[in-house]
């Protein structure tokens, strides 16, 4: 449901590529249809509440068996339980405006209103394959600090392709209701946005893409980007106090103290990481539990099964929670709580 990270021919740019704090142009995440082959575009919403964690991810592509080219997955996480609805359907069902952010797809939706606000309604049926009970989710984010560009704008790092990542919002207040098999229950948390617009199959260079946000107001850190094949990356961050920026733009270096093997995944997660920043600063990243995830190949229908196989090797998603402190000059530390997103392609 995700497509990334032309990494190996355009990292050389990074040291030239600004990482901007808010906002991040509607443009940046607009809908914007594709008719290169492999054309994808992702919004995920994520929201960490007291009792539970949930990733919502819309998907529009032009890779697909027949018509069928849009699409909706709901991670649901609480204590002792993790649970995965997807729904896809067909090109007939997807309604949205080229250059505009928002779009229908089947019985999903997203959009701002006219306050900022972004506004969520997922809504997928029961039946098979497992969970069997409907889901029925309304979100309404009020953003409490703006986006980061994470790619910089639009890359095109060879002839004939593309990629633009991007965190049209950092942060945001969530309020709403997650109604499983008929029983419904209030969300109160914090939430981010980030959106992916690609056409180029990221799983011949590149490892991973990864995000970490805290999921309080404040003070908050924020560091996302990509893993090339080659221990080459391009990782921007972002550092806000009082609802403020502080500080952001480049991480020059990274330096992994210690890493794990993931039991479920497989894979090498790194369990402490110090990011050396262009502003002379560093951060440093500790994890401290298991958050959710799951095998995307392994959990999802038919349909997004053949889809996603065109575009990564072994795809999982895991979610961690992790201590960061930023660290600066001697000055006082910032510390806050964060959520490490890794979204595995290869190894």
């Amino acid at each position: 449901m995700m497509r990334w990270l032309c990494l190996i021919s355009f990292l050389c740019l990074a040291s030239t590529l600004s990482a901007q704090v808010s906002p991040v142009p509607v443009s940046d995440y607009a809908f914007r249809p594709d008719n290169d082959e492999g054309y994808i575009q992702a919004w995920n919403v994520d929201v960490r509440t007291p009792n539970a964690f949930l990733y919502v991810t819309l998907l529009v592509s032009n890779v697909g068996p027949g018509d069928l080219n849009n699409g909706v997955s709901v991670l649901v996480v609480k204590p002792g339980s993790s649970r995965i609805w997807t729904a896809e359907y067909s090109v007939r069902s997807l309604q949205a405006t080229p250059g505009q952010f928002g779009h229908r797809s089947g019985l999903s939706r997203i959009h701002r209103d006219e306050k900022g606000r972004i506004i969520l309604h997922s809504e997928i049926p029961g039946g098979s394959p497992s969970p069997k009970e409907s889901l029925n989710l309304d979100l309404v984010l009020t953003p409490v600090d703006g986006g980061l560009r994470i790619s910089g704008g639009l890359l095109e790092p060879e002839k004939g392709s593309f990629l633009r990542a991007d965190l049209p919002v950092i942060a945001a207040k969530a309020e709403g209701t997650l109604t499983i098999g008929g029983v419904q229950e209030p969300l109160s948390g914090i939430a981010g946005l980030d959106a992916i617009w690609s056409n180029k199959s990221p799983h011949t260079y590149a490892k991973r893409f990864l995000l970490i946000r805290s999921f309080s107001e404040a003070p908050g850190i924020f560091i996302g980007g990509f893993m090339g094949k080659e221990e080459n990356f391009l990782l921007r961050f972002a550092v806000a106090e009082k609802g403020k920026v502080k500080s952001s733009g480049n991480v020059k270096s990274l330096e992994v103290n210690a890493s794990a093997i993931d039991p479920f995944s497989g894979y090498s997660i790194p369990t402490s990481v110090t990011y050396g920043l262009e502003d002379g600063c560093k951060i440093t990243e500790v994890r401290k539990g298991f958050a959710g995830g799951f095998d995307v190949l392994g959990s999802i229908s038919t349909v997004l099964r053949w889809i996603l196989r065109v575009f990564f090797a072994r795809p999982y998603v895991m979610h961690f929670t992790s201590q960061m402190t930023y660290i600066c000059n001697g000055a006082k530390d910032i510390s806050a709580e964060a959520q490490a997103s890794y979204y595995l392609i290869n190894r």
